[in-house]
């Protein structure tokens, strides 16, 4: 260590980084957007998943926010948002500024098209592609700092659709998804859910009431792996079916 550091000292910076090659550079400026990114994400609010049903698509997330010492200061937090157009639902969480940027951008994008085209919503395809080209717009200036699930209903597929988007701008339409630090908790309810082995239905053949209580259990493992500390009350659940967007209580 202290040879590289005299060796930095002694031909400069600029030196070492031309000696690197391409491969080592972009393993460097990975490393650094990461370092960047992670107190954001670490700290920038609980729990996000989604799964698709065979009539719906569904997106949970807590309501509450922690801050980096690990102290609630909101119980409220509303990290799902329904977009202009009743067609599509939008999760954020990670910096607050940069998420507040990314809906309004959305938000707009979505009212314009569904004021321009006769009342016709911007799909949910269209939607991800757009969050997609706006993170990725921002990486050579300023990153944001956010995950992102995109659920939907497509009128051209007449299925629901979930796509899941991470801080660098990389994007995949999946069935289910998860975004937070309890994710292998959360992962392992939706994996069993989504291929099962024995007979039993897989989530594409679920309704959407037993995929409600899907969600349910996800949210009983992760109060069970913090010791019963979480209180189910704070948590939203959000269906958007072929009728459209609707909160979803507990019954």
């Amino acid at each position: 260590m202290q040879c590289l550091v005299a060796s930095v000292k002694k031909r400069g910076v600029m030196h070492m980084w031309r000696a690197l090659s391409h491969r080592q550079r972009g393993i460097t400026i990975m490393l650094a957007l990461l370092l960047m990114l992670f107190p954001a994400i670490v700290w920038g609010g609980g729990n996000m998943f989604g799964l698709v049903v065979r009539d719906a698509a569904l997106l949970s997330s807590e309501t509450t926010f922690y801050g980096p010492s690990g102290v609630m200061q909101k119980s409220d937090m509303q990290y799902i948002t329904p977009l202009p157009g009743g067609r599509s639902l939008l999760g954020l969480r990670g910096d607050q500024s940069d998420c507040r940027f990314l809906r309004s951008q959305l938000e707009a994008v979505c009212s314009e098209h569904f004021l321009n085209f006769d009342g016709r919503p911007l799909s949910c395809s269209a939607v991800a592609s757009y969050c997609r080209h706006i993170i990725s717009k921002h990486m050579r200036s300023r990153p944001l700092a956010v995950e992102v699930l995109v659920a939907g209903w497509d009128d051209k597929a007449d299925a629901p659709m979930l796509y899941w988007l991470d801080e660098i701008g990389a994007i995949q339409q999946v069935p289910y998804a998860v975004h937070g630090g309890q994710f292998p908790f959360i992962f392992s309810v939706l994996d069993r859910s989504g291929t099962r082995g024995d007979g039993g239905p897989s989530l594409k053949d679920v309704s959407l009431q037993d995929g409600l209580e899907i969600v349910e259990s996800c949210w009983n493992v992760v109060r069970k792996r913090s010791g019963g500390s979480l209180d189910l009350s704070l948590f939203e659940t959000y269906a958007v079916t072929r009728s459209g967007v609707e909160k979803r209580v507990k019954e």
